[in-house]
């Protein structure tokens, strides 16, 4: 900051004070000044640089901050009351063109004296920190703005979001009545001619007011607020807030329309102020309600906000004025006013049962989150805007990614194999949701399963199969003999641990081969302990690879004959020409190492049978395994990845 002088921040030169710097605080020293002034008087930039809005409802309540090039920070803190919001009192400011990140000048109007956050009384809390520390206020020079700022709108504003009926009522064009007479009685006298004293603010008396503001140095808009009423001695009527008026110097053109109904009537009136270009004029509505975002219908001009309002619309229906941050920000532009002028109805109703009618979704929670995802609502507004059919509707939402990661994780998974893959969605949800809660998979926070549905499609997993698999991973889960088994081969094959996501892999038949082979050996191995079979690595590898026999083809391949013969051990059946791989062999219809037929294993396995008095029937049949004669067997599908009777 290259001055020691400063703009006062309040109107006048003299730091009026009723808290001084460093008096001592409860728990800290008094960083600033407390300077009285009236609520709603205007508050100015000390020195110009980079403003920033503030809020802090337990300390200063509503301020902004203005940052030097160098640095140094001057703080204006107490804005308005406690009793605005802090979305309603940046609208406040932006009513004043104040937003965050712009550039301010010295002694530019930047806000309002109040008493918002913990404050006793109006005033504002100034303060000045150099290098990161606060200074004495009172060490620099003040001298006093001239800006000219007519404040009547933010102040009828602050009031009108704080429950205040009563502020000042402004006259403009178009205004009528007594007030009026005086006001021109009042220019009359001042030297400044209003034509006829006729109670009607035309074309000549909003000239004069005109000519008399430039006058008094005053903003010449041709609008007699809280200023201009002062400098002519005229005290304005109080009642309900009415917006902020116009202040283009062309009078409203006659009305020649039906008024404001239906749909148009449902919006809200703004005016987007822009520096430098004409203003616009738009309706616009809230949508999704409670999102802060808008869709916007623009008017062609002034003359066509009187034509939807009728001749009294500046006082009769509320406007706000708006900055052009705020418009870029919150507005999507879909229409023009004329396109919805006449339409019956309400807009915000008619919106969404047109997406409930295209989306086929009725939650209303699901529509609300659907409808603030700016994808979705671009397709909502260009299909309510361009009168699309369903078809082009459903294929612009298949092409977000809220309808494929957030509502139909999966979904595109579905494209092309059916017309209609929301409902086919809906049916697998359907059809696995009872599986998967009987399996304990956690839900996710709305209580749906829709972040693990979509890995399962995402891998390819058919419905059909998750149905028989599910019961059989729940049994196995829950077998220690099976799970140990089963954890024991992946470990030593893959140094890793069987989740619940590498069976979704092997029932979509997407595991490596190398798992796909653990879960066969696994199984083979179960099974074979629960007849009593100690079968060797080597065989348990053969048998797994060799045959695709499910579970219960692997229980039932050995008879209670057949596993007393196998208990023989190696050593107990030499004597009889066999051996256990002999035997096993037999039973699941794979090559014998020892290069021995299966017909010879089964008529040496009875003989042995026989003379152990293991079998009384000398015609039974041993170890018949899956020979010629019995055919191959047939892949089961992932039944044979574990056990039936776990």
């Amino acid at each position: 900051m290259s001055t020691t002088t400063l703009y006062y921040p309040l109107q006048g030169d003299d730091l009026d004070m009723t808290g001084n710097y460093g008096e001592p605080r409860p728990g800290y020293e008094h960083g600033g000044v407390d300077l009285n002034a009236a609520y709603g008087s205007a508050i100015y930039a000390a020195f110009g640089g980079t403003l920033t809005i503030q809020y802090d409802p337990g300390g200063g309540g509503f301020g902004v901050y203005v940052e030097a090039p160098d640095g140094t920070t001057a703080r204006y803190w107490h804005m308005f009351n406690n009793d605005m919001s802090e979305a309603e009192a940046r609208q406040a400011l932006a009513m004043l063109g104040i937003h965050d990140g712009m550039q301010v000048s010295a002694g530019q109007v930047i806000g309002t004296v109040g008493h918002s956050g913990n404050a006793e009384g109006d005033h504002l809390h100034f303060s000045v920190y150099v290098d990161g520390e606060t200074v004495d206020p009172g060490i620099f020079n003040y001298t006093t703005s001239t800006s000219q700022v007519d404040l009547t709108g933010i102040q009828a504003y602050a009031a009108s979001v704080s429950g205040n009926d009563s502020y000042p009522q402004m006259l403009t064009t178009g205004s009528q009545g007594e007030q009026v007479s005086e006001l021109q009685r009042l220019l009359a006298a001042a030297g400044f001619s209003p034509g006829t004293i006729d109670g009607i603010f035309g074309p000549q008396t909003a000239a004069a007011v005109r000519a008399f503001q430039s006058a008094r140095g005053l903003n010449p808009d041709g609008v007699v607020g809280t200023s201009t009423a002062g400098a002519l001695g005229l005290t304005l009527a109080t009642g309900p807030y009415q917006g902020v008026p116009d202040t283009s110097p062309a009078a409203p053109p006659q009305y020649s329309g039906p008024g404001a109904d239906g749909v148009l009537g449902g919006g809200s009136l703004v005016q987007i102020q822009r520096p430098g270009q004409d203003n616009l004029w738009m309706m616009v509505y809230e949508w999704p309600r409670g999102s802060g975002q808008f869709v916007g219908y623009q008017f062609d001009d002034q003359a066509q906000v009187l034509q939807a309002f009728g001749p009294n619309w500046m006082t009769e229906v509320p406007w706000r004025n708006r900055d052009q941050a705020w418009f870029n920000n919150n507005v999507e532009v879909v229409g023009t006013a004329g396109e919805i002028m006449g339409i019956s109805g309400n807009w915000g109703q008619l919106a969404d049962d047109t997406f409930r009618e295209i989306s086929g979704i009725n939650d209303p929670t699901i529509l609300g989150q659907m409808l603030n995802d700016p994808e979705i609502r671009a397709v909502m507004v260009a299909a309510t805007l361009g009168d699309w059919d369903e078809v082009q509707i459903a294929a612009a939402l298949r092409n977000t990614s809220y309808w494929t990661d957030t509502l139909y994780p999966g979904i595109d998974s579905l494209y092309g194999i059916t017309s209609d893959p929301e409902s086919a969605w809906l049916e697998y949800e359907q059809s696995v949701e009872q599986n998967l809660s009987l399996l304990g998979i956690p839900r996710d926070p709305d209580g749906s399963y829709r972040t693990t549905i979509g890995q399962m499609l995402n891998s390819g997993i058919d419905e059909y199969e998750f149905a028989e698999a599910a019961p059989i991973w729940q049994r196995a889960a829950t077998n220690q003999d099976y799970f140990r088994i089963m954890q024991q081969w992946v470990a030593r094959e893959t140094g890793q641990t069987l989740t619940f996501d590498n069976w979704f892999d092997l029932i979509s038949g997407t595991a490596p081969a190398e798992l796909q082979d653990i879960a066969n050996r696994a199984a083979v191995q179960y099974q074979a302990e629960q007849v009593g079979f100690d079968i060797n690595r080597g065989m348990i590898e053969a048998v797994a690879e060799n045959t695709l026999l499910s579970e219960r083809e692997i229980a039932a391949a050995f008879n209670e004959v057949e596993a007393q013969l196998f208990s023989l051990g190696n050593y107990g059946l030499k004597k009889y020409g066999l051996n256990q791989n002999d035997l096993i062999s037999a039973a699941t219809g794979i090559r014998a190492p020892s290069g021995r037929s299966h017909e010879w294993i089964r008529a040496k396995a009875r003989q042995a049978a026989i003379e152990l008095s293991l079998l009384d029937d000398d015609k039974a049949q041993l170890f018949v395994g899956y020979s010629e004669s019995t055919g191959a067997p047939q892949r089961p599908g992932m039944t044979l990845y574990s056990p039936e009777g776990a």
